[in-house]
């Protein structure tokens, strides 16, 4: 796998108790290292937009776009897309009015550049959540910040950002409108550890996520989830990410929670 930058921090949640420790402690060899084939469709072709419905959004509809990687290296299976897809078929389980949207990325930081772009710029999501799969934790990790610089790994067609820069003349660290450390401490998911960190890696997962926090103004979150095992379904990681973007949908202000929808005090 490729080097890492050494972390920041990194703290646990426990599923049960949704306790965050204060104890910080290195994150895992492999995080943001996701890789794959480019993908063959093009930013221009509507199919490329959705696993449920093909074409652009309306400027005035309300959406949540959910990205994964897919195959890289010997993993022929890649846990952040088959999660993504077992999400769109649970949806978001919150405001009907929020439509789910999910797209596969290639592992290229050109390509990736661009479909962000057309992300912000033809959807307009109320927030964007990329998954990526960290190939050594069997932890969830919510990932607070991008980093701009630090890029020295090639993507899929051999190229790396000039200078190790993610956006030239752009802020060191960007941080997501979602409070990160929040959901970690209210999310529960049975038989799933959720974790709270502050460096996502430096190669395709940080980059999309800098700059989708860079085009949507905070308004994206990253989420790395460990790889598929006998313990740890596709189908129990789609529920996790419903659980944890339904927080950070509440969290952020982006929807009602149940307990203001039902006239109680909010927490």
């Amino acid at each position: 796998m490729h080097p890492m930058e050494p972390t920041e921090s990194t703290e646990v949640c426990s599923a049960m108790t949704l306790e965050c420790p204060e104890t910080a402690r290195s994150a895992p060899e492999g995080r943001g290292l996701s890789t794959l084939p480019t993908w063959s469709f093009s930013v221009l072709d509507p199919g490329w937009t959705s696993l449920e419905q093909p074409g652009l959004m309306d400027s005035q509809s309300r959406c949540v776009v959910v990205t994964g990687f897919g195959p890289f290296r010997q993993h022929l299976v890649n846990s952040s897309w088959e999660a993504v897809k077992e999400l769109s078929k649970l949806g978001l389980g919150v405001d009907t009015n929020i439509e789910l949207r999910t797209l596969q990325l290639p592992v290229d930081y050109r390509e990736v550049k661009q479909r962000l772009t057309t992300i912000w710029e033809d959807f307009q999501p109320q927030l964007a959540v990329h998954v990526g799969m960290d190939t050594s934790s069997k932890a969830i990790f919510l990932e607070q910040c991008g980093k701009n610089r630090g890029y020295r790994d090639s993507d899929v067609r051999g190229f790396q950002p000039e200078d190790g820069v993610c956006l030239p003349g752009g802020p060191e660290v960007m941080l997501s409108v979602v409070n990160m450390k929040e959901v970690c401490r209210r999310v529960a998911i049975e038989d799933v550890e959720v974790a709270f960190s502050r460096d996502s890696g430096r190669y395709i997962c940080d980059y999309t996520y800098y700059l989708s926090l860079h085009l949507g103004t905070g308004h994206a979150a990253l989420i790395h989830v460990p790889p598929l095992s006998h313990w740890l379904s596709a189908s129990l990681l789609g529920k996790a990410l419903q659980v944890i973007i339904q927080e950070m949908l509440e969290e952020s202000g982006e929807v009602q929670t149940q307990r203001e929808a039902a006239g109680r005090c909010p927490l």
